[in-house]
């Protein structure tokens, strides 16, 4: 018999979620459950997609458990493998609390993901190499740039040099940015502005988070603007929407297209542990979402399907 030797496959897909906090409330429930409570309601990841995050939080030398209520997240490297180990590859660090332990708070975070094998990416002050995150899929080389743009205006000089080092070397350039009003359920003015910034220098998609709460979807000049994919892992459990979140799925096809897939997830009756709704639940949150979006890709929100 001849053997065959099969060329490894590479993935055909990006997948994204919204904010991941182990602090806090969240490290109490590990510490009792066991590290891998938070991702125990979910089936397993494809092999076949590459899963980004955003992790809120810093991983300091010195840890101790966040208090609840305040604000100043400090993780438990202890809970760092489950994270790898669930099967996220990613995790972004452009946001408003990777310096929450300081510059060596932050340099201790990087180091302790890289050494579990999560790359991350995204400075929270500046823009640079380390804000572009390069994927090989079958079909395209994509670029993941992590921005964090809450409460400041970023420099147009700076992303455009992002934008023009990313397309060097990749063919399609996703933006994950931190940035909203926490709660809103609609995208605010600076957000669009911001958006149509990133469409016009090149971005493919832009797909947010910060707001804790899931919001709408905008189709400007052909590409997608997911607002705020809402949380993912969370100690927050005050309202639905806080315990909602929006997974997107986005996959190249041989012809170029470009498709996005829609799943809801929640972690109301597990809390901070989240599931995939329903197909009945997974219904009714589309639905809504559909509403509150442009008009032109309604039934495909709805259908948990945009093609590009």
């Amino acid at each position: 018999k001849v053997e065959v030797v099969q060329e490894e496959m590479k993935p055909r897909s990006l997948s994204f979620v919204g904010d991941i906090m182990l602090a806090r409330r969240v490290e109490t429930y590990l510490d009792a459950y066991g590290s891998d409570y938070a991702y125990s309601n979910l089936p397993e990841v494809s092999s076949s997609t590459v899963l980004f995050g955003n992790f809120e939080a810093a991983i300091p030398e010195v840890h101790k458990h966040t208090p609840d209520l305040t604000f100043s997240f400090s993780v438990d490297e202890q809970h760092i493998p489950a994270l790898r180990a669930y099967g996220f590859q990613y995790m972004s660090l452009a946001n408003n609390h990777a310096f929450d332990k300081g510059s060596e708070g932050f340099v201790n975070t990087t180091n302790v993901l890289s050494e579990q094998g999560l790359k991350s990416f995204g400075v929270p002050d500046e823009l640079g190499t380390t804000s572009i995150a390069y994927v090989e899929l079958a079909e395209k080389t994509v670029a993941v740039i992590g921005l964090h743009a809450l409460g400041k205006k970023l420099d147009s000089t700076s992303l455009k040099k992002i934008f023009e080092k990313a397309s060097e070397q990749t063919e399609l350039q996703i933006v994950y940015v931190h940035w909203g009003t926490e709660y809103q359920p609609v995208h605010s003015k600076a957000q669009s502005d911001l958006a149509h910034t990133l469409v016009e220098m090149g971005a493919e998609a832009v797909i947010g988070h910060h707001p804790h709460v899931v919001q709408d979807i905008e189709l400007y000049k052909g590409v997608p603007i997911f607002y705020s994919l809402g949380n993912f892992i969370f100690d927050q459990y005050f309202s639905t929407e806080v315990q909602e979140g929006l997974w997107v799925e986005m996959e190249v096809a041989t012809d170029n297209s470009v498709e996005y897939t829609l799943k809801g997830v929640t972690s109301i009756g597990s809390w901070s542990a989240p599931r995939f709704m329903s197909a009945y639940e997974n219904d009714v949150f589309l639905q809504t979402l559909a509403k509150k979006s442009t008009k032109s890709i309604y039934e495909q929100i709805e259908n948990g399907k945009i093609t590009q």
